[in-house]
C-alpha cells in the first residue's frame, strides 16, 4: 500500500510543479514534514521497564491540507521526509479500532496543526502527541479465597448497547475498552457451589461514572460477604483516574519474555564441585509484565532429590509440592509479583552430590515462562546443574612407615584440588589393601598396626563412605638384623714385628669373619698398633679385641681406654713413666670402616633403610677410677639427621660382676622436613669412655698386664697402658612398630 501512496504522491508533485510553471512560479525543491510521534503524558509504562515505549510503526498517520482538503498521505508511521508544498495542514495519528467493547484494546489518538512556509525547502519537524481515545474498567476480586468459598465460577459482565462481554475470575488482569461517551452497565454473575444456583447482582456506585470521558479509568475492588442465606456483593473501593498511552499499552507489542539464564546472560550449564560453597544458580526472566505462569520440568540425576522430579505448572502447585521445593532450597517465583524474579536453586546447590561412587549427575531444568500474554519458548529452555566429584588425594611420609604399622597423613588442603576441603575433612576416613582391590577400614587416628614388615600395601581415602582417591602404594620396612651382632665372628692375625734384636709379637683382632668382604663391624685398634721406633709391649697390644668371657656364645667384643698409640709410647712400658698424650684415646667399636695410613682413615655408618625404634645390647663395665661408656646411635638419611640416641650410665667405680642389658629408644625427629626423607645409613658406636680428655692416672694407668684371648706368645698377656673396659655382647636393633 505504502508503495501506491509514494507513486501518487510523486504524481501530484509533478502536476503542483506543471501549475506553477504555469504560473510563471518555478520551485526548484519542495519541503516536507519530518514526523514523531510521543505520548501526550511521560509516565512510567504500568509496572514495566520505563525504557519500554508505544510502538510508533503501528499508528496510523494523516496530513490533509486545510485549504483544499487534500490528503498528501494516508499511511503507517514512518521517520522517512514526507514531501509537500507549501500550507497548513491538519496531521493525526491513531491506533486502534476503537471498539464498542473489547477486552485489553486501547484505541490511541492524536492531533496537531503545522505549517509549511512558502520557499522552505528544509523539512519541517512535527511531533504528533497522542492519548488514549477510548474509556476502560477494570476490575480486582478482593479475597479471592472467599469468593471461591460461596462460587464455582464467576465473572463481571459489561454491557454497552446491544454489546456486552466478560471479565472471568480467570483472567482478572484484564481490562474492558468501549468508546468515550459511552454508558455502560455492570453484572456480577456467578455460579453458587452450594446448589449450582446462577445468581447475579448489579454493581452499582455513585463514584462510577454515568458517561465515561476519553482516557477515563475506572477501577473496581469487589468484595463478597457471607449472608443469611449465600453472600451478597460489594464494591469496596471504586477508583477514576486518568488512563496513559504507556500503562495501556497492548500486551502483544510488548516482546516475548526472555529467560536470562544462570549467570544473568544466556549461559545454560553451571559447574558445581560436591562440598563446594552454594554457587549462583538462579535462572533469571525479563518480561515487561509480571510474571502469569511458570511451567518447568525436574530431572536430577542426584538421588537425594530425584523426589523432586516431574513436570510442573507453577499455577496449579499444591503446597506439598511447594513445601518440598523449599525445604531443598529452591525458591520459586509469585504469580503476578515483581518482574524481577527467577527459579533460583542456588541455595540448593551446597547440598547437591554425586551419585554412586562419584559419578557426575546432570540435573536438568526444563523451563518456560509466561509473560506478556506469550510464553518464552515453545518447548523450553534446559538448564543444567552438573555436579562433579571432589577430587582429593592422601599420602604417608617415609617417616610415618615403620616395619609393622604406618599412619596415614591427615587430610590436609593441599591434598584437596577440588571441592572444599573443610566438608570433605569432616566426613573423611582411610582405608588399606594388600592387593589394590579388597579394602579394609584403616582405625580413626590412621594408624593401622598388625602388617608385615617388607610387604606393599596401598592406601586410600574415602569420603561419605563413598568417593574414594585414587590410590598410593607403600612398602613396609624390612626388620634387618646386624651382621655379627652376636660378636661370634672374628679373626685374629699374629705378626713378629721389629728387627733383632727388638721384636715383638702383634696381635690383631677383627670384628667380623676371615674373608668377609663386607664387614659391618670395625674398631679403632690400628691406632693402639701402631710404632714409630721399636715394637714393645706398649705399642703391640691392641685396645680393642674378643673375650671369652660373654654373655651368650663363645665371644664378646671388649674397648678399652688406652693410654698408648699412634706411634707414641714409652720404650719400656714396664718400668719407664713417659707417655705421650696423643697417644690417649678411648677405644670404640661401630658400624663402618677404619684403617690406619699415618691417621685415622675412619668411616662411621653402614648403609641401612629400615626404622628401628631401639637399640639393645648387654655390656659389662670395669671403670677405671670412676669413669662410664657411652653408646651413640644415628639414623640418616644422607647428611640429614632422621634419629639420635645416646646411653651414658651414671658414672661408678665398681666393676659389674654380670652382664647388664640395655634397650636404648631412638628419638625420631618431628621436624616436617624430614618427614618425606627415608633412611639411608645407621650409625652406632660404642665407646669405653664418656670423657673427652683423657688424662694419665685419672683415666688409664701405665704399666698394666692384660690377658689376650687366643694370643699364643708369652700365654696371652701383654703389659700396657689402657683403663675403663667394656665388654659388648648380643647387639640387636628392636623393631616394636
Amino acid at each position: 500500500m505504502r508503495k501506491i501512496k509514494y507513486i501518487c504522491s510523486l504524481l501530484w508533485l509533478l502536476t503542483i510543479a506543471a501549475c506553477q510553471q504555469d504560473e510563471g512560479i518555478i520551485e526548484q525543491r519542495m519541503s516536507g514534514f519530518q514526523l514523531s510521534l510521543s505520548d501526550e503524558l511521560s509516565v512510567k509504562a504500568r509496572k514495566a521497564p520505563g525504557e519500554l515505549k508505544p510502538n510508533f510503526k503501528e499508528f496510523m498517520v494523516r496530513i490533509i491540507k486545510q485549504d483544499n482538503g487534500h490528503e498528501i498521505y494516508n499511511d503507517y508511521f514512518q521517520e522517512t521526509i514526507i514531501a509537500a508544498p507549501a500550507g497548513t495542514f491538519d496531521l493525526t495519528a491513531s491506533y486502534g479500532d476503537n471498539p464498542v467493547l473489547g477486552l485489553d484494546v486501547p484505541y490511541f489518538i492524536g492531533s496537531t496543526t503545522a505549517e509549511i512556509a512558502p520557499g522552505m525547502t528544509e523539512p519541517v519537524e512535527v511531533t504528533i502527541p497522542c492519548k488514549v481515545g477510548n474509556a476502560l474498567v477494570s476490575f480486582k476480586f478482593d479475597n479471592n479465597a472467599r469468593f471461591e468459598k460461596f462460587f464455582s465460577a464467576y465473572a463481571v459482565k459489561v454491557q454497552n448497547g446491544n454489546y456486552s462481554i466478560k471479565v472471568t475470575h480467570e483472567n482478572p488482569d484484564q481490562s474492558v475498552y468501549f468508546p468515550a461517551g459511552s454508558s455502560i452497565s455492570l453484572r456480577f454473575e456467578g455460579t453458587l457451589k452450594e446448589n449450582g444456583k446462577e445468581v447475579s447482582w448489579d454493581i452499582v456506585s455513585d463514584q462510577i461514572p454515568t458517561v465515561f470521558d476519553a482516557a477515563q479509568h475506572v477501577k473496581l475492588t469487589l468484595t463478597v460477604a457471607p449472608v443469611e442465606e449465600g453472600a451478597i456483593l460489594t464494591v469496596e473501593k471504586v477508583e477514576v483516574m486518568k488512563a496513559t498511552m504507556t500503562e495501556t499499552i497492548p500486551l502483544e507489542w510488548l516482546p516475548t519474555p526472555k529467560l536470562k539464564g544462570f549467570d544473568g546472560n544466556g549461559g545454560s550449564l553451571v559447574k558445581y564441585i560436591e562440598t563446594d560453597d552454594a554457587i549462583s544458580a538462579a535462572i533469571h526472566y525479563s518480561a515487561a509484565m509480571p510474571l502469569q505462569d511458570m511451567q518447568f520440568t525436574i530431572n536430577f540425576e542426584d538421588p537425594n532429590y530425584s523426589s523432586l522430579n516431574g513436570d510442573y505448572l507453577l499455577s496449579a502447585m499444591t503446597d506439598e509440592q511447594k513445601d518440598a521445593f523449599a525445604s531443598a532450597g529452591v525458591t520459586l517465583p509469585t504469580i503476578g509479583a515483581s518482574t524481577n524474579q527467577c527459579l533460583d536453586f542456588t541455595n540448593l546447590t551446597p547440598k547437591l552430590t554425586t551419585k554412586g561412587s562419584g559419578e557426575q549427575t546432570n540435573n536438568v531444568v526444563i523451563l518456560k515462562i509466561k509473560a506478556n500474554n506469550r510464553w518464552s519458548a515453545d518447548n523450553g529452555q534446559p538448564y543444567f546443574i552438573q555436579t562433579n566429584r571432589p577430587e582429593f588425594s592422601v599420602s604417608v611420609y617415609p617417616r610415618n612407615i615403620w616395619t609393622k604399622e604406618f599412619t596415614v597423613n591427615a587430610l590436609s588442603a593441599s591434598q584437596v584440588t577440588a571441592g572444599k576441603f573443610d566438608k570433605i575433612s569432616s566426613d573423611f576416613s582411610y582405608q588399606y589393601s594388600t592387593d589394590g582391590n579388597n579394602w579394609t577400614d584403616i582405625p580413626s587416628d590412621r594408624r593401622q598396626t598388625g602388617l608385615t614388615p617388607d610387604k606393599t600395601y596401598y592406601v586410600r581415602g574415602v569420603y561419605r563412605n563413598k568417593l574414594v582417591s585414587s590410590n598410593v602404594s607403600l612398602v613396609t620396612y624390612p626388620q634387618i638384623a646386624l651382621v655379627n651382632g652376636d660378636m661370634e665372628a672374628w679373626h685374629k692375625t699374629e705378626t713378629r714385628e721389629g728387627t733383632w734384636p727388638i721384636r715383638q709379637w702383634v696381635p690383631r683382632y677383627y670384628p667380623y669373619a676371615s674373608g668377609d668382604s663386607d664387614p659391618w663391624w670395625a674398631t679403632n685398634m690400628e691406632k693402639a698398633v701402631i710404632w714409630s721406633t721399636a715394637p714393645i709391649e706398649a705399642t703391640t697390644t691392641p685396645n680393642c679385641s674378643y673375650v671369652t668371657d660373654a654373655h651368650g656364645g663363645s665371644k664378646a667384643a671388649e674397648v678399652r681406654t688406652s693410654g698408648h698409640g699412634a706411634g707414641y709410647a714409652t720404650t719400656n712400658a714396664g718400668s719407664a713413666s713417659v707417655t705421650y698424650p696423643k697417644g690417649f684415646f678411648a677405644g670404640s667399636l661401630f658400624l663402618g670402616t677404619y684403617a690406619w695410613n699415618d691417621g685415622e682413615v675412619k668411616a662411621e655408618g653402614r648403609s641401612y633403610v629400615s626404622r628401628p625404634t631401639a637399640l639393645s645390647f648387654w655390656y659389662k663395665y670395669t671403670p677405671y677410677n670412676t669413669d662410664a661408656f657411652k653408646v651413640v646411635m644415628t639414623l640418616k638419611s644422607g647428611e640429614t639427621t632422621l634419629a639420635t640416641a645416646t646411653y651414658i650410665p651414671t658414672p661408678y667405680s665398681t666393676a659389674d660382676g654380670s652382664y647388664q642389658h640395655y634397650q636404648l629408644p631412638l628419638i625420631y625427629m618431628e621436624d616436617a622436613s624430614v618427614a618425606d626423607l627415608k633412611p639411608t645409613t645407621l650409625c652406632i658406636s660404642f665407646i669405653s669412655t664418656y670423657v673427652e680428655t683423657i688424662e694419665r692416672d685419672t683415666h688409664f694407668g701405665i704399666g698394666r698386664t692384660i690377658n689376650l684371648a687366643d694370643f699364643s706368645q708369652n700365654s696371652g698377656k701383654k703389659e700396657c697402658h689402657y683403663g675403663s673396659q667394656l665388654k659388648i655382647d648380643d647387639i640387636s636393633l628392636v623393631y616394636d612398630k
